[in-house]
């Protein structure tokens, strides 16, 4: 579930996980894994989804309109530095 905030999302310019939805999601393509964390505070996990095999794609709802996403973008791996499963 993500929720767009407020007109920030009317800005097509602006980088829309960064903006628009309430969760920064990271991809665990390999294990299969969404985690969304949230946004003030990115150590907090705030939900997280485990499927069988690994992800071979996925989308986001953006104003009624599925938009791919890119799997290996920055924004959406876990950095070690960042994030521990």
């Amino acid at each position: 579930h993500f929720t767009p905030s407020s007109d920030e999302c009317s800005n097509k310019e602006k980088h829309k996980e960064d903006t628009c939805y309430e969760y920064l999601l990271q991809l665990l393509v390999p294990e299969g894994r969404i985690v969304a964390l949230n946004k003030r505070d990115s150590s907090k996990v705030s939900w997280e989804f485990k499927f069988d095999s690994p992800i071979a794609n996925a989308w986001l709802l953006h104003h009624g309109k599925l938009e791919a996403m890119n799997l290996f973008d920055g924004h959406h791996i876990p950095s070690l530095n960042t994030y521990t499963p």
